[in-house]
């Protein structure tokens, strides 16, 4: 909290450029050990080894932690997670599967409503915000869920440095 205070009132940290594929793999490996001690698998399928991309690594961090998150929160005891990246032309495409509850019709309609959850706990503005971050890179998410079978969120990140709309 205090990080997000201090970001805030200080400005948030500067653009620079980012080897995707090195960020996530080290992102990701502090998520692992943990996950596997709740039974669900973390399997991270990058496709290449250098993928620069230009924007802030708190902006990545935030896009990654809130989907793994609520991938793990939609698993009630074990589970698989994976995540892919691969470079499409233009643009990186991100994958968060996983193969938890899903969403039903009324879920998937109201998925990037601001307040909305589907937790208890929940404030309803983690997919809200991420949507606003890929956007403000000129990226998009889509996403693909099947009540009981899981969900995959898809994240386009230009890979140009013009911030452009990939899809």
């Amino acid at each position: 909290m205090a990080h997000r205070t201090r970001s805030f009132l200080l400005g948030r940290e500067k653009e620079e450029k980012i080897n995707l594929c090195e960020f996530i793999e080290s992102y990701l490996s502090s998520w692992k050990e943990n996950l596997k001690k709740e039974g669900i698998s973390l399997l991270i399928n990058i496709k290449g080894e250098n993928f620069p991309w230009i924007g802030k690594r708190d902006d990545l961090k935030e896009i990654i932690h809130n989907l793994i998150q609520n991938a793990r929160e939609s698993m009630e005891e074990k589970g698989e997670i994976v995540v892919s990246l691969e470079k499409r032309k233009k643009y990186y495409l991100l994958r968060i599967k996983d193969t938890g509850e899903g969403m039903n019709r009324e879920i998937r309609k109201r998925i990037f409503t601001p307040f909305f959850t589907t937790k208890g706990e929940g404030r309803g503005w983690g997919l809200v915000k991420i949507k606003r971050i890929i956007e403000e890179y000129g990226g998009k998410i889509k996403f693909v869920s099947k009540h009981k079978k899981g969900t995959e969120f898809l994240i386009y990140l230009p890979a140009e440095q013009e911030k452009q709309s990939p899809v």
